[in-house]
């Protein structure tokens, strides 16, 4: 009774795994033979016709992943339109998040620049999906940086903030820049950014409405110091003379001042400025710096023609305690150092300097 009973069991298993396989059997010859029908093709309207048939069949993913290839074919990897044309459309691409890799890595390699000199960066608010207007975004900010930057930034370094917005849809990116100095902050914690607004948004005399929503938020950003104009031409100026007149120069170049810059205004105000046939000079300190300005009366034009780090210890550093002129060309200024004094002679006329 027992053997029986083993026998029929076995012989209903063996009925039902035969009916089994005859039927997968049948359905793998159909598929496969249009699956390689397809493959053969090798169109995205054989595919489709494939998974219209067997949308069940094992070889979906595979027919899947060849549609997904030959959309991806088209894609020009080197513009970020194309890439995120692509993503909006198919968003459940197995090639989505490469691409936006790959967008994010060159929407940063156009990132938006004032100064060619500041060529490293680091982004301080990682890409961000933001809605805005309608229009999907990524939002992102980043810094552009001095070569030299070592992880932290110092006072006196350059620095330029920058708030982006890149459309999802378009790959258009929108930016506002902050550009300034650093200084220290209020409570010596970390550090400020003083300075003044670059607005990229500009264009024909309208302004995107991406580019004032981003201008807002920089100027919503407290650490962010904005300083007038003429402060702004005043560092400038500054900036470039420091930067044309090295310490070993035997010959000076003499910066031309723009009327609306701050340091014009201060020299107007100079009361004890030295005054000859020629020129008109005066000494005071503006923006950390010691300089020397003078009016060429034949011209009507105003010239840096000194400029130094103000004075922090008066007992060893170089003091420039006072200018005067010599004669008609040569303007002498007169120094402090410790206990002992030393002069350096300026050539007005031919901007000649000994030491």
């Amino acid at each position: 009774m027992r053997r029986t009973i083993k026998i029929a069991a076995i012989s209903v298993v063996a009925l039902l795994c035969g009916i089994l396989s005859a039927t997968l059997s049948g359905q793998s010859k159909k598929e496969t033979k249009q699956y390689q029908k397809a493959v053969k093709l090798g169109t995205i309207e054989g595919y489709r016709s494939f998974l219209t048939k067997f949308p069940e069949s094992v070889y979906v993913p595979k027919v899947e992943h060849f549609i997904d290839s030959i959309n991806y074919s088209g894609v020009n990897l080197d513009e970020i339109s194309s890439c995120v044309a692509f993503m909006y459309e198919y968003p459940s691409s197995e090639y989505f998040t490469s691409l936006e890799e790959r967008v994010k890595s060159m929407a940063l390699d156009q990132r938006y620049i004032q100064d060619n000199n500041l060529s490293l960066y680091r982004v301080v608010h990682d890409f961000e999906v933001v809605e805005f207007s309608g229009n999907s975004f990524y939002y992102y900010i980043y810094e552009n940086l001095d070569p030299g930057f070592k992880g932290e930034l110092l006072p006196g370094m350059k620095c330029e903030y920058v708030v982006n917005m890149l459309d999802k849809k378009s790959g258009a990116i929108h930016s506002s820049m902050f550009s300034g100095k650093v200084i220290p902050a209020n409570n010596d914690n970390g550090y400020m950014l003083e300075g003044d607004f670059m607005d990229e948004g500009a264009a024909g005399g309208y302004v995107v409405p991406e580019a004032i929503y981003l201008l807002n938020i920089l100027k919503e950003t407290d650490f962010l110091l904005p300083i007038s104009e003429g402060d702004v031409m005043t560092d400038q100026a500054i900036e470039w003379w420091q930067s044309n007149n090295p310490a070993t120069a035997k010959r000076l170049k003499f910066g031309l001042l723009p009327q609306e810059s701050s340091i014009v205004e201060m020299f107007a105000n100079q009361k004890d400025a030295e005054s000859n046939s020629g020129y008109k000079v005066a000494q005071f300190d503006v923006r950390g710096y010691t300089v020397i300005v003078a009016y060429q009366k034949s011209s009507g034009e105003y010239m840096l023609v000194w400029s130094e780090p103000v004075c922090k210890d008066k007992k060893s550093d170089p003091l420039l305690n006072t200018i005067y002129f010599e004669n008609a060309n040569s303007l002498v200024l007169y120094y402090y150092k410790g206990r002992t004094t030393y002069k350096v002679r300026i050539n007005m006329a031919n901007k000649t300097i000994s030491r």
